[in-house]
């Protein structure tokens, strides 16, 4: 493999631990808050007004997630096609895009199951007559919109490196071009020139 495929791969690694951190960052800055929340007087109980905001959250979050696993459920389809009569080395690539792809599926598959599961608890809920304060569907409600929203976040910021990975590859790509100390070159007006003085 030669030098610049290596860098290319391990821009594409770093890129993904970084979306990985980020996504347990989101999900660990709840943390302190649930430890609050439970250490203190103030414990959560299931009132009229949460259970309205976490069906409108969980119903938001599942649409998203339904839209998800059906595109990630196409792109596999078109990849696997696509990958017909194709060397090896092809269609080695072509299944780790749909192993990757089958990830994201099956993750926003566990994330709507609990989604669900949360909605359908908190109509259940806000349909028994004299309904109590009910601490742990507060609890897990608010944990299963926090990792839904999560999760959102996570294929956006992916979704968002991805579409940007060319940018930066063309960026690096010309300033590898570039010689030392030589003069920036004057563009288009839409072009981004780098260089050192």
């Amino acid at each position: 493999m030669d030098e610049r495929k290596q860098v290319t791969f391990m821009d594409r690694a770093l890129r993904w631990n970084a979306i990985a951190a980020l996504a347990a960052a989101a999900f660990i800055s709840d943390l302190p808050l649930i430890i609050w929340a439970w250490r203190s007087d103030l414990h959560l109980r299931m009132t009229d007004d949460l259970a309205a905001v976490n069906s409108a959250a969980n119903l938001a979050v599942l649409i998203i997630g339904v839209v998800e696993m059906h595109s990630n459920a196409s792109e596999i389809k078109q990849v696997t096609a696509s990958s017909e009569g194709s060397d090896d080395a092809d269609r080695a690539e072509v299944m780790r895009q749909a192993k990757k792809r089958l990830a994201w599926m099956l993750l926003w598959v566990w994330a709507c199951v609990l989604l669900s599961s949360a909605l359908s608890l908190n109509v259940l809920w806000g349909a028994i007559d004299g309904h109590g304060p009910a601490a742990w569907l507060a609890w897990y409600s608010w944990i299963c919109t926090g990792l839904g929203m999560t999760l959102v976040l996570a294929v956006w910021l992916g979704k968002a490196m991805n579409e940007i990975a060319p940018i930066l590859d063309g960026m690096s790509e010309r300033l590898d071009a570039e010689e030392p100390g030589a003069q920036p070159t004057e563009g288009t007006g839409n072009d981004v020139t780098l260089g050192t003085n």
